[in-house]
């Protein structure tokens, strides 16, 4: 019996350290994304609103709604976002496939970028094959996800026992 008490005592306290921890990090990291308040969108037709474009020294995410103000269905576009620094230097470019756009048709989208030091970006629309490009995001994505499945599983064993 009074090893289970032990046992309990030393598991309630790394459960609140776990919590402060976590509570810690979090903060961290809510507080390390920056508001990127600079920004220029190129073209007016098909309309782009910036939501929220947030980053930190090494990566970062741009929400924004795309509306179809071009009074017909497009099939297929790419949104282009080049992203700069403070020196202007071209960073990173991201495209966002956008397929079946009917007209007068309002969509949100996200992209996450990994460039550095981006302090603003451009957004314009482009119609030229860029499967490729969307494939590499995809593959670093995918090996980004890849990376942190093993820790995430190891944290939920050890929660789950």
């Amino acid at each position: 019996m009074k090893r289970m008490k032990t046992f309990l005592k030393y598991l309630i306290i790394f459960v609140i350290i776990y919590i402060v921890f976590d509570f810690f990090t979090y903060r961290y990291l809510v507080n390390a994304y920056k508001n990127i308040r600079t920004y220029e969108i190129i073209e007016n037709s098909p309309s782009v609103e910036i939501k929220e474009a947030k980053a930190t020294a090494v990566n970062g995410y741009i929400v924004a709604y795309v509306k179809n103000n071009t009074g017909a269905n497009i099939d297929k576009t790419n949104v282009k976002i080049d992203l700069y620094n403070s020196r202007g230097n071209n960073v990173g470019t991201k495209y966002v496939k956008i397929e079946n756009f009917n007209a007068d048709e309002l969509r949100e989208f996200k992209a996450n970028f990994k460039s550095t030091n981006v302090s603003h970006f451009k957004i314009s629309f482009t119609n030229e094959d860029v499967e490729e490009e969307i494939n590499e995001q995809a593959r670093e994505l995918q090996e980004t996800v890849n990376k942190w499945i093993p820790i995430v599983g190891l944290v939920g064993l050890i929660c789950a026992t």
